[in-house]
């Protein structure tokens, strides 16, 4: 038997020619952004990093609670009646049902293991404070922003804009109209 050998003919890809790199958009002209007062950007802007963290902290709670299991099954207890409520400069603020729980979650061993289940979460070293819960809500300017937090509008800013550019009027206020 013959075998026929076969040649294949010769196919190459076809020579790619390389594209030029698009031109860059012009600069943009530097506008300078309007200044605000530097004591009221200040307070501004330690107030909207206050609320980030006690955001982070709110949305991490339930896995703190769970987390502190390992160290101390009370504690995990406890800290179902206990919730955070404000954060001041590096301090949590937490909420106790009653007196029993604040005693029990400022216990200087029960303190130490929330601060670090805290930080593995929130990645910043927070302390710890604890009050029992007052009926009558003080309507503070931290209370205001808690509950406009909550509101889908400011979310919605939020998303859109950075915290530090939202500003939050009181009910009613119009702009441009002085009272």
């Amino acid at each position: 038997l013959e075998r026929a050998a076969t040649v294949a003919p010769d196919v190459s890809p076809p020579a790619v020619e390389p594209v030029p790199a698009p031109d860059p958009a012009p600069a943009a002209p530097d506008v300078p952004a309007p200044r605000k007062p530097e004591g009221q950007r200040e307070t501004v802007h330690a107030v909207a990093e206050e609320l980030s963290l006690l955001d982070r902290v709110e949305a991490a709670w339930p896995d703190v609670v769970r987390d502190v299991r390992p160290h101390s099954n009370r504690l995990e207890a406890v800290l179902k009646s206990v919730h955070p409520v404000d954060v001041e400069g590096h301090t949590l603020v937490l909420h106790a049902a009653s007196p029993f729980h604040k005693e029990q979650t400022e216990k200087p061993h029960h303190r130490r293991i929330i601060e670090e289940v805290l930080f593995k979460h929130v990645h910043e070293r927070i302390s710890v404070t604890c009050q029992i819960q007052q009926q009558q809500k003080t309507q503070d300017m931290r209370e205001q922003l808690r509950e406009v937090r909550k509101d889908p509008r400011y979310r919605a800013a939020i998303n859109i804009f950075s915290p530090v550019d939202v500003t939050i009027e009181a009910a009613g206020a119009e702009a441009g109209h002085d009272e």
